[in-house]
């Protein structure tokens, strides 16, 4: 099955000339008029920072590697049954470790042996306890 191609003529102006400003032109609008004062816009109101973050005083980090086919994860736990969603906590976690964060019920399960970062980020972020298990 053979086909033939069309072949467009390159040097055809067609409709709207050979650039956008003699389209323009050839549609009425003036190159030389002076655009009118823009209206200010007010840009929208800086949102407070919220922690994601429950207000906690004690967070229990613990490692583990049992029923994850080999791979260490780090589990955090002590969150007991806050009213607030732990998945924005889960997210904002993510993005500060640069690793994988889930939720499983009442804890976050975080990839990896990250342990010691997670200590540092949770004292930064104001918990009075972070408890470090094996």
């Amino acid at each position: 099955m053979n086909r033939k191609k069309k072949k467009l003529p390159l040097n055809d102006q067609g409709s709207l000339g050979s650039s956008l400003g003699a389209a323009l032109k050839a549609q009425g609008f003036n190159e030389s008029a002076k655009p009118g004062p823009l209206a200010t816009v007010k840009p929208p109101p800086a949102a407070t920072p919220t922690s994601a973050l429950p207000q906690v005083k004690k967070v229990v980090l613990s490692r583990e590697r049992k029923g994850r086919g080999g791979k260490t994860v780090t589990v955090i736990s002590g969150f007991g049954q806050q009213s607030a969603p732990l998945k924005p906590l889960a997210r904002t976690l993510g993005k500060a470790l640069g690793t994988g964060v889930k939720v499983e019920g009442e804890t976050l399960i975080v990839q990896g042996d990250q342990i010691v970062r997670l200590k540092e980020w949770f004292k930064n972020e104001g918990v009075v306890t972070v408890i470090s298990g094996g």
